[in-house]
């Protein structure tokens, strides 16, 4: 459900993290509680973006004006930075346009929500290198499964911990020290430990990029995401959508599709994804690289649809 605003009285905050470029509301609820040395859950009430124990597994894709007003008022952030920091920001180009207002409300919204096939729902991407140098700012272009690397570090983003296999930065269960991670201690049976697993991801590995076509791939991505490429709105959606259908194709083959010549790392992932018992479908980084990969044969990579993401 939309994040929903509190009747308890709200008070302007005097510790106000200013969003970092590019971060997503989640991260910077978190950046909020650490300044104020309070829980997730109790950033989230003295916003009036919650009332609840945790943060809401829909926790980010938009806020209803009610929850803007709310944070305007507490942390004196505007109307376009709030929006700034959601998923909706990406609609009408990497996702699908916002449902108009009307009588179906919230089941509008539930639907669109619902049909973002490409928005990772209860875990982020990352890249351990910005984490570490950036205070452990989570970027919001990371819960896009469009995100599978890091072009300034050269590196494949990571989605979940080496150790525990829990993914990374969910909703919830939620500490605000997001550099933790929050999935169980390994352990097996009546041995298994209760305290959660606690590794540092800013020293998680990730592995780096040689395969200079992806790596311009991903650049024109993050191109079109962050509105720079100077193009009317519907031609972005028209390229995504595109890709999109491309990419489709790869996962949806009958027999897996032959992957080019790119990084031993990618083509590990690829054929351990394709073995008798491996995850299909799952969208993690290498295999959204192997399948953009494959779709840029003749598409985002082509003459033609470079040209016009340029």
């Amino acid at each position: 459900m939309e994040i929903m605003n509190v009747r308890s009285p709200l008070r302007r905050l005097a510790l106000v993290p200013e969003p970092y470029s590019g971060e997503s509301l989640l991260s910077w609820v978190d950046a909020l509680a650490r300044l104020n040395q309070v829980s997730r859950p109790m950033a989230l009430r003295m916003t009036g973006m919650g009332n609840g124990s945790a943060a809401s597994d829909t926790f980010g894709y938009r806020v209803s004006d009610a929850v803007v007003r709310s944070v305007r008022l507490t942390t004196g952030l505007t109307e376009e930075q709030v929006w700034g920091i959601t998923l909706a920001r990406y609609a009408g180009g990497a996702l699908d346009p916002l449902p108009q207002r009307d009588a179906e409300g919230q089941d509008a919204l539930a639907s669109w929500r619902y049909w973002q096939r490409m928005v990772l729902r209860q875990r982020s991407n990352a890249c351990p290198v910005c984490l570490r140098e950036n205070g452990a700012r989570w970027l919001l272009k990371w819960r896009l499964a469009w995100s599978f690397a890091c072009v300034e570090h050269r590196r494949y983003l990571i989605s979940e911990c080496r150790v525990c296999d829990a993914g990374l930065h969910p909703p919830r269960p939620g500490t605000p020290q997001s550099w933790i991670c929050p999935g169980p201690a390994p352990g097996w049976g009546r041995y298994k430990p209760s305290r959660p697993c606690g590794r540092d991801i800013r020293r998680m590995h990730a592995k780096p990029v040689h395969d200079l076509r992806l790596l311009d791939c991903q650049q024109r991505i993050d191109r079109l995401l962050e509105g720079s490429q100077d193009l009317p709105q519907e031609q972005v959606q028209e390229i995504f959508e595109a890709l999109y259908r491309s990419m489709q194709d790869v996962w949806g083959a009958e027999s897996p599709a032959r992957l080019p010549h790119t990084d031993k790392v990618v083509h590990q992932a690829w054929d351990s994804d394709h073995a008798p018992d491996g995850f299909r479908w799952q969208p993690r980084p290498l295999i959204v690289a192997a399948a953009m990969k494959i779709a840029t044969e003749a598409g985002l990579g082509s003459a033609d649809s470079a040209g016009s993401a340029r």
